[in-house]
């Protein structure tokens, strides 16, 4: 049999004693709880982060791939694109392939964990075949930071984990691999201050220098950043993104490229996304989890493309006849040019999917990766026919309304509005299906309240966050998170770009942005009647202000920022009886935030052209 002249991305391969060979990815907590598995992932995770960083399947290898040290992985490209790309990763960002390319890149260190995970497996002497059924059966855990503000408090905080240990399966400490990553090799070429001493030995959250000059992590900033107020502002937007109807074409689902939908900008799988990252890194210059060239050598990193990976499945089994459409990959990638045409059938480099011909996955041989093409699934699938596309999408969604519970929050906020803004939402157009509107039943409607965001993607040359605020902001930017007003915020996560690039940077500075909800903010305070725009529009004429933030060092004032624009709207929601919802046109109010700082500029762009 021939050996493969590359590492090729297969997933997770084995049969267990029952023989089934498919099996699910966990969230965390109840992923602890197994503790076979745990203690399997935990010695597993932690022995590849000493594996040869020459070789393709150590971690810092499979880390770099996302971005620098910026080498050639495996032979997929001996040197990056010409003209020189923007950002030189492999990984594609602000693009239609943003989920698609994180999909074989979850699937590539899930079967190199779980490789290592078998070696241990057979070394434990008691109940042996337990422990090989339980690393054949092991996938790679996610993190639902849609249903808990954060993962167990031990796995980002404690310096050591309790796990079973061989031969005897019994009882021990060992460090823990959740809590960072020490780097076999330094690179030069990591972004400031990634490549300083202290910031290159190890991977940091919320690091900053205290007085002996030494980086050390806060624990406090980190919980601060991931609340319960900032679980709730999740819980919703995903419920949003899957339920809510604003996110049904791929480009409005994908990515957060404002050049490809006219729409004003919602929340997308990438919104999401990013604010995971800032806020688990703790901004510019203070983690490696906020830069997209050094993000994936946090271990934390998994934990979140995993779930983004869940959320890219359930989305795809309620939308099951749309998948990545045509585009251009807006600054390019190691093997893509700038502006470079894009579509299903663009390889997603460097995950071979065979060896000697050096054929790579295309986002067409990934449509439905969670009937078993690379080993995992997510039990929200157990037991579905996938030829059956209707009772598929019929299923997950009785599932995704009770985790994340759109229809209710829709039910309470027009129990408030009591039918006030219902004369301001248009009729349904006649062509909204009968299952969906029968002419019996005319649905209720209540406006959403939304503010639009949009900047220039390297306005900050780095990753930053727009916060918003009902009432004054803090003074100082580390309490914007924990103020009574914050009501949510848009995080660019942004590569810094090398000053080398200016021609490419002047091609690539795209517009970038997303949503944020009022809605849920105006409710809860009840500071206004109903959310008739008479109400609404002058109270966030008042109200409503920003903050930007790179997270360190003062906020930077909003004219600072090239093109930012905060906007608000309100969305016509029609929910019937059976919790179907239709979202309508939403309806811009420019006044809201014209002539403040990075307000609206609709005036001034009407003018221009």
């Amino acid at each position: 049999m021939a050996v493969p002249a590359h590492t090729v991305t297969c997933g997770v391969v084995g049969t267990d004693r029952s023989g089934k060979s498919i099996f699910n990815r966990i969230e965390i907590v109840p992923f602890m709880a197994n503790t076979m598995q745990f203690s399997l992932y935990v010695q597993a995770l932690a022995h590849m982060m000493t594996v040869d960083p020459t070789s393709w399947t150590s971690y810092y290898q499979i880390a770099a791939i996302h971005g620098a040290p910026y080498t050639p992985y495996d032979g997929a490209g001996a040197t990056f694109v010409s003209p020189m790309p923007l950002f030189m990763g492999y990984c594609s960002h602000y693009s239609v392939l943003f989920p698609t390319w994180h999909r074989p890149y979850m699937a590539l260190i899930e079967q190199e964990i779980q490789k290592i995970a078998l070696d241990i497996a057979n070394r434990y002497t008691n109940f042996k075949e337990d422990w090989v059924d339980a690393a054949i059966q092991l996938r790679h855990p996610y993190w639902d930071w849609s249903k808990t503000a954060r993962p167990p408090r031990e796995i980002y905080a404690d310096e050591q984990l309790e796990v079973l240990l061989p031969p005897l399966g019994e009882p021990g400490k060992m460090n823990n691999p959740f809590l960072r990553y020490a780097f076999q090799r330094k690179s030069p070429s990591f972004p400031y201050p990634f490549s300083e001493p202290g910031w290159d030995d190890t991977t940091h959250r919320y690091g900053k220098e205290d007085a002996n000059y030494d980086i050390v992590d806060s624990l406090e900033e980190l919980e601060a950043a991931l609340s319960d107020q900032e679980l709730d502002k999740r819980k919703l937007a995903t419920g949003t993104l899957l339920l809510g109807n604003t996110a049904n074409t791929w480009e409005a689902f994908s990515n957060d490229n404002q050049g490809m939908d006219p729409r004003p900008a919602q929340t997308s799988l990438e919104t999401l996304h990013g604010n995971i990252h800032f806020h688990v890194g703790g901004g510019l210059e203070r983690g490696h989890m906020s830069n997209p060239a050094v993000a994936a050598f946090d271990p934390f990193f998994w934990l979140h493309h995993a779930q983004t990976d869940r959320l890219l499945a359930l989305w795809a089994a309620l939308h099951p006849d749309v998948w990545v459409t045509p585009s251009r990959e807006p600054e390019g990638t190691w093997t893509i040019p700038t502006r470079g045409p894009i579509d299903e059938t663009t390889s997603l480099t460097p995950f071979y999917c065979g060896g000697a011909d050096g054929q790579f996955w295309t986002s067409a041989d990934l449509r439905e990766p969670t009937d078993g093409l690379f080993g995992y699934s997510y039990e929200e699938f157990n037991g579905v026919d996938w030829s059956d596309k209707a009772a598929v999408r019929a299923h997950v969604k009785t599932i995704v309304e009770q985790l994340y519970p759109l229809p209710t929050v829709l039910a309470r906020w027009m129990n408030f509005d009591a039918g006030a803004s219902h004369p301001v939402c248009p009729r349904l157009p006649s062509a909204i299906p009968a299952k969906i509107i029968t002419p019996a039943v005319h649905p209720r409607a209540v406006l959403r309240w939304t503010a639009h965001i949009t900047a220039k993607k390297h306005a900050l040359r780095g990753s930053f966050a727009v916060l918003l605020f009902l009432g004054e902001a803090p003074a100082l930017p580390g309490d914007f998170l924990s103020s009574a007003n914050f009501v949510g915020d848009y995080c660019a996560f942004v590569n810094p770009a090398p000053e080398r690039c200016a021609n490419c940077l002047r091609q690539g500075n795209i517009t970038i942005g997303g949503g944020v909800d009022l809605t849920d903010a105006l409710v809860r305070r009840a500071e206004v009647g109903s959310l008739h725009p008479e109400e609404v529009v002058p109270y966030l004429r008042r109200k409503l202000c920003w903050r930007v933030w790179t997270g360190a060092g003062p906020a930077v004032h909003p004219s600072e920022v090239e093109e930012l624009e905060v906007d608000v709207s309100a969305t016509p929601h029609y929910m019937n009886e059976h919790n179907e919802i239709t979202v309508g046109a939403p309806i811009v109010y420019h006044e809201v935030t014209r002539g403040s700082p990075g307000g609206c500029r609709h005036f001034e762009k009407l003018t221009a052209s």
